[in-house]
């Protein structure tokens, strides 16, 4: 399921990107209209989750099947911005 996932995620960033340069053509339009920031948004908040996933995979969940009491906080910490 984990590399399924890590595929899925991959081509819906690319199909976006496309999608993304076809309707901002230029830096200018991405910071400078309505549009363009929305996606800018977006696209922050999606690296954000991006970045929690792998700090889950790398770091929070192997804490966990250690016993680690921290990471079981961290994990769950993250679950809490995750949502």
């Amino acid at each position: 399921f984990s590399t399924r996932a890590a595929w899925t995620v991959a081509l819906l960033f690319v199909s976006g990107l496309i999608v993304s340069i076809v309707q901002v053509r230029s830096w200018d339009q991405l910071f400078g209209t309505d549009y363009g920031l929305r996606l800018a948004l977006k696209i922050g908040l999606f690296l954000v989750l991006l970045a929690l996933a792998a700090a889950n995979k790398v770091a929070f969940t192997p804490a966990v099947v250690r016993g680690d009491a921290s990471g079981v906080r961290r994990l769950r910490g993250s679950m809490r911005v995750e949502y």
